[in-house]
């Protein structure tokens, strides 16, 4: 199983990763908790080749998505 990783300073608050294809079809929801300072994605074995973006979603922010490709 691959995955993505990442670190930040501690989260405030929960926060929503969401993975969406470039159709902008949802195929990943996380939640991370509050004080993480690093999140992985687990990315199942059936998620095809392509070109992804990675978004982070808090309750008072909402970040740039960022483009993951899986090879």
């Amino acid at each position: 199983m691959a995955h993505f990783a990442t670190a930040a300073a501690a989260l405030a608050a929960a926060t929503q990763i969401q993975l969406r294809d470039l159709t902008g079809r949802l195929v990943l929801t996380q939640v991370v908790p509050a004080n993480a300072t690093e999140v992985t994605l687990q990315l199942s074995t059936g998620l095809a080749k392509g070109t992804y973006l990675v978004q982070v979603a808090g309750l008072k922010n909402s970040g740039k998505p960022v483009c993951l490709i899986k090879q």
